[in-house]
C-alpha cells in the first residue's frame, strides 16, 4: 500500500476498514526478473482491481483463458560432477528434452538443433542439443 500511495512506511501497518478482505484483480504486465547480486528471482506485475460486474464478465476458468505464452512442459536435473566431461556437454534420459525442445530431425546425422536460451539477466546461453543414444531410446546430451 505504501509503494501504491509513494507514501514512507512508518513503522505500522495502516488501516483499510472499508477495504474487503480480498481483492480481486486482473493480471497486466507479468516480467520475471533476478536480482543481480543474489540471483533471487522474483515477478513484477500489474494488478488491476475488478468491481464486481468486472468479475462476473472476467471470470473464466484455467481451461478457457488465454494460453500462456510460456511453455508449460519443464525438467528439473541438479547437475553433478558425474554429469560433465570433456567436450562440455551433460547427458539426461532422452524424455526429458523431448518433453521441452522442438523434436530433433532423426534423418540428420546424428540428429541434433541449435538452442539459444536468454536468461533473466539478459545473458544468451547458446546450446548443441544433439542426439546419441541407439536404437532412438538412448541419452540425450
Amino acid at each position: 500500500v505504501a509503494v501504491s500511495t509513494n507514501k514512507e512506511v512508518d513503522g505500522h501497518i495502516p488501516n483499510y476498514p472499508s477495504l474487503p478482505p480480498q481483492l480481486v484483480c486482473q493480471l497486466h504486465n507479468l516480467t520475471m526478473h533476478a536480482d543481480v547480486e543474489t540471483d533471487e528471482v522474483y515477478a513484477q506485475m500489474t494488478l488491476q482491481p475488478l468491481n464486481a460486474q468486472e468479475q462476473k464478465e472476467a471470470y473464466l476458468p484455467a481451461e478457457l483463458g488465454t494460453p500462456s505464452k510460456q511453455p508449460t512442459n519443464y525438467v528439473c536435473k541438479t547437475l553433478t560432477a558425474s554429469d560433465t566431461n570433456t567436450h562440455g556437454g551433460f547427458s539426461v534420459p532422452r524424455r526429458a528434452p523431448e518433453k521441452v525442445f522442438p523434436p530433433l530431425d532423426f534423418s540428420q546425422q546424428p540428429p541434433a538443433q541449435e538452442l539459444i536460451a536468454r536468461d533473466l539477466h539478459g545473458n544468451e546461453w547458446k546450446f548443441r542439443h544433439i542426439f546419441r543414444g541407439e536404437f532412438r531410446n538412448g541419452l540425450e546430451v
